[in-house]
């Protein structure tokens, strides 16, 4: 799903970022991220930095962050479907 998103939005400047948390760092992750092949950058947060500087608290979580690093919208349910994402980006929603 997350391949699927970033191929479609990417060339109109969407960046997908994404990052584990898991205290087991990249011992405990690394298997997940290769096995899922991301094309996109996949990141390990070891220390759950993401827990206190954004508030996340539910895995999987999106957080839009905009190209002058001012977050746009706060943490939420990372599970919208692509149209939903699709639209948002484009301003339709």
């Amino acid at each position: 799903m997350w391949r699927e998103l970033r191929d479609e939005l990417h060339p109109g400047g969407f960046e997908l970022v994404t990052i584990a948390l898991d205290i087991g760092g990249i011992d405990a992750a690394g298997p997940f991220i290769e096995r899922a092949q991301p094309t996109h950058p996949s990141l390990v947060d070891d220390r759950h930095a993401l827990d206190e500087l954004f508030g996340v608290v539910n895995v999987p979580s999106g957080i839009w962050i905009d190209e002058e690093g001012m977050i746009v919208r706060p943490p939420e349910p990372a599970w919208p479907g692509r149209s939903v994402v699709s639209k948002i980006i484009t301003g339709e929603m």
